[in-house]
């Protein structure tokens, strides 16, 4: 199994705004559907409610962390720890933790890879963050190492974008 995250961030790692992302971008949701499809999902209960209907993504395996005991989801599986988290994927192949943010914060020591969508700007408006040393405000670190990078993109409001990964240095 190899542990991923994928995340569109601000040059400051700002990922959203009273849950919601801080700046939704058609082609970077295109990219992470493209990576993510026929894949294992690892999500927190309030980033399942900002998916439309409030439904587990489709064509992929959707498993939910919270610390809800009563919670459940048609079309997912409901885990309240990170360890059944880990132990229910070993055989999954490539898994992606896709947030949001205490998710992230719980699995970042597990991590060997992250798709990250550097958006080349500064949100001011913003509560909720992704930080890991290294990755979101930098292309390299003692700990990550930038292994890829796609050409810049606009987005239609002008925004620019990157796609990078960046993988965990062993």
């Amino acid at each position: 199994m190899k542990l991923s995250a994928i995340v569109a961030t601000d040059l400051n790692g700002a990922i959203g705004l009273n849950g919601q992302l801080i700046h939704p971008i058609s082609e970077d949701l295109k990219h992470f559907k493209e990576i993510t499809s026929g894949h294992t999902v690892v999500l927190g209960r309030k980033t399942l409610d900002t998916f439309p209907r409030k439904q587990p993504l489709k064509n992929r395996r959707n498993l939910i962390l919270t610390h809800n005991a009563d919670f459940s989801a048609d079309g997912a599986e409901i885990f309240h720890d990170l360890d059944a988290v880990v132990q229910a994927c070993q055989n999954d192949g490539e898994v992606f933790i896709i947030g949001g943010a205490s998710v992230y914060q719980q699995f970042e020591p597990l991590l060997d890879r992250i798709y990250l969508t550097r958006i080349l700007t500064v949100f001011e408006d913003v509560d909720t963050f992704f930080k890991v040393d290294g990755v979101t405000t930098q292309t390299t670190s003692e700990s990550w190492k930038q292994t890829d990078a796609s050409e810049l993109f606009t987005d239609p409001t002008g925004l620019k974008y990157q796609f990078l990964v960046f993988d965990k240095v062993k």
